[in-house]
């Protein structure tokens, strides 16, 4: 069993994503040594759980995190010091999400230490077109072409199974939506997690659209031999298993990252 644990580390954030519920974007930054308490009061739970537990995942949560890079390095360098002082067998994985637009040197130099102790999910829409009708700068301008010039990087120092794409689609976008699932695949990454906004209400005619959209993207994984190599948590989170016909997600279940479920 994997035990998530959560890390709030920022408000603020370089994008302004017309779907974002975060409308009012402050500059606050956690206090450090209030997290050294929190991941001291979890540790004796670690200790616990440790040989039981499949892995111990620390999700740190913005805003956008690598504005914040060095914050970062400082909360990973105390988790890694309490894993060594306390003899914790299972190194600690961290997950990120990001938006892929921020590759400063101090965010390089987070990535050289600790890049394969991470999972980093980049928040990129598909197409270009897709992507950029949404999530764009302070000043409208689509953010696109800079993920696509930092992704070599992010592909280089993080390993293909722990690098995923989080796609977000609303009703100006959702017509996109297997063409954009297909381009992340040719762009890489083997794990795509594409949900629909939740702030937004879904009519039940969408259902038919959204059914034809998923159906492009099961022929695209099907007609290229992809569905075990390639995971669409709406299509096929758990890869096809057809002994036991566990395809995709459970019907009393959705999925989302936020600790929440979500209908999507």
């Amino acid at each position: 069993m994997t035990k998530t644990y959560q890390i709030f580390t920022n408000t603020d954030c370089n994008l302004r994503c017309k779907y974002c519920y975060e409308h009012n974007k402050e500059f606050k930054l956690n206090n450090l040594d209030s997290i050294k308490i929190y991941i001291d009061n979890i540790i004796p739970e670690i200790i616990l759980k440790n040989d039981e537990t499949d892995s111990i995942i620390f999700e740190l949560i913005g805003g956008e995190p690598f504005l914040h890079a060095k914050f970062l390095e400082d909360i990973c360098d105390y988790i890694f010091e309490k894993f060594i002082f306390y003899k914790i067998k299972n190194p600690p994985i961290i997950s990120i999400s990001t938006n892929g637009t921020i590759l400063t040197e101090e965010v390089k130099q987070f990535l050289y230490k600790y890049g394969r102790y991470l999972t980093l999910s980049i928040s990129i829409d598909g197409t270009k077109e897709c992507h950029n009708l949404n999530r764009v700068d302070i000043h409208g301008n689509g953010s696109y072409d800079k993920i696509i010039e930092n992704l070599e990087f992010f592909k280089k120092h993080i390993c293909k199974h722990m690098l995923n794409a989080k796609a977000t689609f609303n009703h100006d976008t959702i017509k996109y939506y297997g063409e954009s699932i297909i381009n992340l695949i040719k762009l890489g990454f083997v794990e795509i997690i594409a949900n629909t906004v939740y702030e937004e209400y879904w009519k039940e005619e969408d259902q038919d659209m959204i059914f034809f959209q998923l159906r492009d993207v099961a022929d695209y994984l099907i007609d290229n031999d992809l569905e075990d190599k390639v995971i669409v948590h709406q299509v096929n989170r758990n890869g096809s298993d057809y002994k036991s016909l566990s395809i995709g997600l459970s019907r009393n279940n959705n999925y989302c990252g936020s600790c929440e479920y979500m209908h999507c």
